[in-house]
């Protein structure tokens, strides 16, 4: 079989730098791009604390399970396996120029690469689709769309992608080549030439152009729905108003993750098919091309740490729950959540009755009225059963309430 002999500079070299580019100084390469571990540093500690705070505020809060968060909550877990499994050895490479972790590590690596992009693409088409549903034809979604659905769906998508990107398995491979006159292992991906081009072509297509083409006509159905059909003007209720200006927000979220994952990774794809359709071989390799390969990997693995960031700017909800995750004090939120009544005016305050019992005649004895107005603030006592502002408990065998 035909293996080309230039995959080195090309495609592998895209995914973990592995690459020999011939007569170019790698060594001096190397060091004018020392800087790239530098960026690669940073993603990984942005996107490895964003993406954990993402799926702690959405398993740890009730409020926060819902279906569009799902969505993102599957997003944060590839984007986290992807910064865990890809960013570090890529690193290591620019600083070692050769492979140290072993055939495993190396098939392991190109595999997970290959699941958790396809799982992120496949992520944000079908939630691109889902918001389509559920403002177009609202009392339908009711029914179809609910969390075991969407949970069901994720476990589907995951289970495509692991098969469908066993292929790497095979084509993956850590093995010993010559460079500068010495021997060194590096990982990289056999194909043949036209395998290669065939594989990358169809992936271009399959997991870039088709999912942003659909993106695109949901969010075209959308837009006609919340942009057009419905305005103030129309003489729509409080209501129905609020209800349009919320799924407006969501929608803009969805979009705004979809547009700046396509950003990201468009540059990269240009690269791969430069790297495969353009014939001559060392016109295209120069300087200027080299560095748009750097400039390329990194944007596209900046990726994995920017949704954290999109949520807080376009999401009052996560914002709230980020900043609560990341408080000292955030584990003293309002732990009253029994017979809670309306505070007045102050949406932070929970009025709470805690009523005396006596042990031996089951009767009630007096009740504290608890206004807590913000969280960790002690709550202000009143004893509805005397104006005194000191409430005592009369009976020796009455249960205490434990605040």
């Amino acid at each position: 079989m035909e293996y080309d002999s230039s995959y080195y500079s090309s495609y592998y070299y895209s995914w973990n730098n592995s690459f020999d580019y011939g007569d170019y100084n790698f060594k001096s390469f190397r060091q004018k791009y020392i800087i790239v571990p530098f960026f690669f540093t940073i993603i990984f500690l942005v996107g490895v604390v964003g993406n954990s705070l993402v799926l702690y505020v959405i398993l740890k809060n009730g409020a926060m399970k819902t279906v569009t968060n799902l969505f993102l909550l599957n997003l944060a877990l590839a984007d986290l396996v992807f910064l865990v499994f890809s960013v570090p050895f890529s690193a290591s490479l620019y600083l070692h120029s050769e492979w140290l972790f072993g055939d495993f590590c190396c098939k392991l690596t190109i595999y997970l690469t290959y699941v958790c992009y396809e799982v992120s693409v496949i992520t944000l088409t079908v939630m691109s689709v889902d918001r389509y549903y559920a403002v177009v034809h609202p009392m339908r979604s009711r029914i179809h769309r609910t969390l075991q659905r969407t949970l069901l769906t994720l476990v589907v998508i995951w289970i495509v992608c692991l098969i469908g990107s066993s292929h790497a398995i095979k084509v993956g491979d850590s093995v010993m080549i010559l460079r500068y006159g010495t021997y060194q292992y590096t990982c990289l991906e056999w194909w043949s030439v036209e395998g290669r081009k065939q594989f990358i072509t169809c992936g271009f297509v399959i997991f870039y152009c088709l999912p942003l083409v659909t993106v695109a006509f949901a969010y075209a159905l959308m837009a006609r729905r919340l942009w057009v059909s419905v305005s103030p003007t129309m003489g729509s209720d409080d209501a129905q108003l609020r209800t349009v200006q919320t799924r407006r927000k969501i929608a803009r979220l969805v979009l705004a993750v979809v547009v700046v994952f396509a950003l990201c990774w468009l540059p990269f794809h240009i690269f791969q098919l430069l790297s495969i359709w353009i014939n001559s071989y060392n016109s295209i390799y120069t300087d200027g091309f080299s560095i748009f390969g750097q400039f390329a990997k990194v944007l596209a693995y900046s990726n994995s740490c920017l949704n954290p960031l999109l949520y807080s700017f376009l999401s009052d909800n996560f914002r709230k729950h980020f900043k609560r995750a990341c408080s000292p004090v955030h584990s003293c939120g309002r732990k009253f959540r029994v017979g809670t009544q309306p505070g007045g005016s102050d949406p932070e305050a929970a009025l709470i009755n805690l009523t005396n019992y006596n042990a031996s005649l089951r009767q009630p004895m007096n009740t504290i009225s608890l206004r807590v107005v913000k969280d960790c603030q002690a709550p202000k006592l009143r004893n509805s059963s005397s104006n005194s502002n000191v409430v005592t408990n009369t009976t020796p065998s009455s249960p205490v309430a434990t605040l």
